[in-house]
């Protein structure tokens, strides 16, 4: 059977066709709906989802295009994504048949259009740099209209890097120097109840945690109206969002996960877990409040 499956991978390569691929987990990954010449293109399941994740590993951002939902995504019918703690110890649910691999790079609009992702679990044994659903964003990149829940996003951080880590965004870089083009993130009407667990290995290096954006790099002044005195074009504007998940900060001790306060420099907050630069927004933030605040902190 593998080598049935690797001779129908070898002429897909050969033929340099959008094909179905085979996923180390079993599930297919379909990119046949790709075009690289569309404005829009539609995702309508677990197959198509996995296929985009497929395309963002071969370098493929997206830019100038928006990916549109066209029903509910359920990535592991019948599991339900839990985590719990019992005084200091988080127990995280046990892995899907699918586990999702996450998309690197994007700097497209992703447009959920009310629709939902379900049942999606990922896990990075070695965080180094950005991770979440989407790693990091470029470019002009947007998120909107989208419902993200019963899932779970596990981090286990490197020890030799900064990471920003989140459900949503892992990271948007922000180009220094940059005079036009400058990368942007807008995330709107967007309901999040994804839990994120966070395992660190570093008492030195910087973990930007957030439930939206785990860490913002780079950051421009916002543009103030000299006649209405109205701030706009901001980097990054995250509007209409709710978040309903839990963020696990942890350390593993004698097998076990245990909540921890002050392990390294953790910077936790619900929407974005840290900025750089000279500026930072979140607006009509709504029912996206928590112990951990909007932002939590900057510096430049």
């Amino acid at each position: 059977m593998k080598r049935i499956v690797s001779m129908l991978l070898a002429i897909c390569m050969v033929l340099s066709m959008s094909c179905i691929v085979i996923a180390a987990d079993g599930l297919t990954a379909d990119t046949t709906w790709y075009n690289a010449d569309a404005k829009d293109l539609y995702i309508s399941d677990a197959a198509d989802l996995l296929g985009w994740a497929t395309l963002a590993s071969e370098g493929k951002t997206f830019a100038g295009q928006t990916i549109h939902l066209t029903a509910d995504i359920d990535y592991n019918p019948g599991w339900t994504a839990t985590v719990t703690t019992e005084g200091d110890v988080v127990t995280v649910a046990e892995a899907p048949a699918n586990v999702f691999p996450g998309i690197k790079e994007f700097a497209g609009t992703f447009d959920g259009e009310g629709y939902a992702l379900r049942g999606i679990y990922m896990k990075n044994e070695a965080v180094s740099g950005h991770y979440g659903f989407i790693s990091q964003t470029k470019g002009q990149a947007a998120i909107q209209n989208l419902v993200f829940e019963n899932s779970i996003v596990y981090a286990k951080t490197s020890a030799d890097a900064n990471n920003g880590i989140s459900a949503l965004v892992g990271g948007i870089y922000d180009q220094v120097g940059q005079t036009e083009g400058t990368y942007t993130l807008d995330v709107t009407n967007v309901y999040l109840d994804v839990d994120l667990v966070v395992e660190r290995h570093s008492t030195t290096k910087k973990w930007m945690v957030g439930g939206i954006i785990g860490r913002i790099q780079h950051m421009r002044q916002p543009e103030v109206d000299a006649t209405t005195g109205v701030v706009t074009d901001y980097s990054v504007d995250i509007n209409s969002v709710v978040v309903a998940g839990g963020i696990y900060t942890v350390v593993k001790n004698d097998g076990a996960l245990k909540k921890t306060a002050a392990n390294g420099v953790l910077n936790v907050s619900m929407l974005a877990g840290g900025t750089k630069g000279e500026g930072a927004t979140n607006t009509g933030t709504g029912a996206a409040q928590s112990e951990f605040g909007i932002t939590t902190w900057m510096w430049n």
